[in-house]
């Protein structure tokens, strides 16, 4: 879940930095972690959460917000 958090203002912008991260080892992830459907899916869910993440980031970010995920 991504909610506006005015106490994470600052770190916003190197979590967005931090995110490629994630896609370069989205492979290891998916294979680190309990499918609950096949490979594929499993890899695509992953992903399309995180672009939610990074989208929801870059605008609240652009507010001067913050992102808190828990």
């Amino acid at each position: 879940m991504v909610h506006c958090a005015d106490e994470f203002v600052d770190e916003a912008p190197d979590f967005l930095g931090e995110c490629p991260l994630f896609r370069e080892n989205l492979e290891r992830i998916v294979a680190e972690t309990e499918p609950v459907r096949r490979v594929a899916e499993h890899w695509s869910a992953i992903e399309d959460r995180l672009t939610t993440i990074e989208e929801a980031a870059r605008r609240v970010g652009a507010r001067g917000g913050g992102v808190l995920i828990w």
